[in-house]
């Protein structure tokens, strides 16, 4: 994993696909990029107002696809 991507406290970078959570940076791989029509990079500030995943620990920054 590059640097950056995740921080000290092991806080991770969280992707959701149309809404619903795919997993950590890695599940970029699995989205067909002809699918995208956008993303989104949300700050955790922005995060914590946005994505409504309680099941989540703290994320240091949310990428909102969207494919619809």
């Amino acid at each position: 994993m590059r640097p950056g991507i995740q921080n000290s406290m092991n806080q991770q970078v969280l992707v959701y696909l149309d809404g619903l959570r795919l997993g950590g940076i890695e599940a970029l791989r699995t989205i067909m990029t002809s699918t995208i029509v956008s993303m989104e990079y949300l700050t955790p500030t922005r995060a914590a107002t946005v994505v409504r995943d309680m099941s989540t620990g703290p994320a240091s920054a949310v990428i909102m696809v969207n494919t619809k």
